[in-house]
């Protein structure tokens, strides 16, 4: 009898082996799974390989992706839990914004001397996009338009990292006004959204700390509850220059040394100044 009860025994602690071993194994196939299946869906809708670097659940999935021939453009692509379609996703903001990027830098670093810009457009509902506009179409102009057109918000933040270390103009006033064209330039051609231009003075390691944050995370979402771009950049000196539909401009300062010169030039122009 006693044999019989040991064999129960052993028989029920190798199923209940067997049981949390194959439940493992299905748990990581279902998330190689739905790694492939979100891959399928982005080609689908953009005609174009794409690699899942992570994937986090609320629900609904969430993956960080990006195209398989360029590992920088990292985004967000947001499907259902049954992954049925891609409900939302950052690739086409992506484009644009590195688009952004690539023209304001030399743009900006004519001014500074030694700066890199991040670009952040605030708005999502992008799945429709690619009804109006072909995909060889995507820039500023057509993002706005389509944003115009669907009654979406069209909010665009430039951020500008300047070493403060090796920046040689010490004209403010050129400062300003070359800020304030560029503004002008940016909503021209966007046909007037909302501009935010940031400017972050950093030394040489938060100049290192913010690419590398810029590199491995996104400016609305990160993969880490512990750390994203505002974490690192939180404590750096900053002024922030909004321009409005109309052009008007406010200077909203935060501990720099550019605070009292920029806020008396825009007062020269007639515009407002917050704090």
């Amino acid at each position: 009898m006693r044999v019989k009860k040991k064999c129960y025994v052993c028989l029920f602690v190798v199923v209940f082996i067997m049981t949390v071993m194959n439940a493992g194994c299905r748990k990581a196939m279902t998330t190689a799974n739905k790694k492939e299946r979100i891959k399928e869906l982005l080609k689908e809708k953009y005609g174009e390989e794409f690699e899942v670097r992570n994937l986090y659940y609320s629900g609904a999935v969430h993956a960080w992706c990006y195209p398989i021939n360029d590992s920088s453009m990292i985004f967000m692509a947001d499907t259902s839990e049954k992954m049925e379609e891609i409900q939302d996703d950052q690739y086409i903001q992506k484009i644009v914004c590195t688009q952004l990027d690539n023209s304001l830098n030399p743009e900006f670093d004519s001014i500074f001397s030694d700066c890199f810009v991040s670009t952040n457009i605030f708005s999502g509902g992008t799945d429709k996009f690619l009804s109006i506009y072909d995909k060889k179409e995507i820039c500023f102009k057509t993002l706005m338009q389509f944003f115009r057109s669907q009654g979406i918000s069209d909010d665009i933040v430039v951020n500008v990292f300047i070493n403060k270390d090796l920046s040689t103009t010490n004209n403010t006033l050129v400062e300003y006004n070359s800020i304030v064209e560029i503004a002008g330039r940016i909503q021209e051609e966007g046909e007037y959204p909302y501009v935010s231009i940031h400017l972050y003075f950093c030394d040489l390691s938060q100049i290192i700390n913010v690419r590398k944050a810029i590199e491995n995370y996104n400016w609305e979402d990160s993969e880490s509850s512990d750390q994203d771009i505002y974490d690192v950049i939180k404590d750096i000196p900053k002024i922030k220059m909004l321009f409005d539909k109309k052009g008007d401009s406010f200077i909203i300062s935060e501990g720099e040394r550019t605070e009292l010169d920029y806020t008396t030039y825009n007062k020269q122009r007639g515009y407002c100044n917050e704090k």
